[in-house]
């Protein structure tokens, strides 16, 4: 099930307003949708079968989890490396423990199909946070020729040189494959329901604290 970008727009908005758990409920979810500005019967005639199946979305695990790490050259054994499992083949890759950004960061991923290749060969488009495009210029800053890797759920698929932004106020940020059909749909899916549901878990963990 793929929700339309003015959905998940609306509850990105709606969420830092109104908690997570709240919008969950989905005649909430429709009531609030209603009186947005988001929302169009005549746009959508199965707008409320489509709610149905955003809320359930959002009470699945969250998989497809992203994160960015710099690269380990020359492993010191440091308690700031980790090794993590590389999804293509079977040796371990070290990286620093720490990432750079994570899904927290990361409001949308959209595939961007490398036209000039063969078909179902893709980039990855990243919608960053104010924050995640301020960690993603620090990245590039104190950028290292060995380069960095995205993580996958813990695991790494694919290492990448990070370009710059195009646009110095864009937050959008081309991150270089290849990458597949497959993930490409996994991770345009979940890449919103990731950022809302991490957040809002970080948000009870603070006030848990206090």
């Amino acid at each position: 099930m793929i929700f339309t970008k003015k959905r998940i727009r609306f509850l990105i908005t709606a969420c830092s307003a109104v908690s997570l758990s709240v919008l969950t409920s989905c005649d909430i979810f429709m009531a609030e949708w209603k009186k947005s500005g988001f929302y169009d019967q005549a746009e959508n005639a199965a707008a409320e079968e489509e709610a149905k199946n955003f809320t359930a979305e959002l009470e699945k695990p969250v998989t497809g989890v992203l994160s960015v790490h710099t690269l380990v050259r020359f492993s010191v054994g440091s308690e700031n490396e980790m090794q993590v499992m590389n999804f293509y083949e079977p040796a371990k890759t070290i990286v620093e423990s720490v990432p750079w950004l994570t899904s927290m960061d990361i409001e949308d991923v959209v595939p961007v199909e490398r036209v000039q290749e063969k078909r179902g060969v893709y980039d990855l488009k990243l919608l960053l946070t104010a924050n995640g495009k301020k960690k993603w210029e620090k990245m590039l800053a104190a950028s290292t020729e060995y380069g960095y890797a995205l993580l996958v759920d813990g695991v790494l698929y694919q290492t990448f040189k990070p370009r710059n932004f195009y646009d110095s106020k864009s937050r959008e940020i081309i991150l270089d494959g290849p990458f597949d059909e497959a993930l490409c749909k996994k991770l345009h899916l979940r890449a919103p329901f990731n950022f809302l549901k991490l957040n809002e878990q970080a948000r009870k963990n603070k006030g848990s604290d206090q």
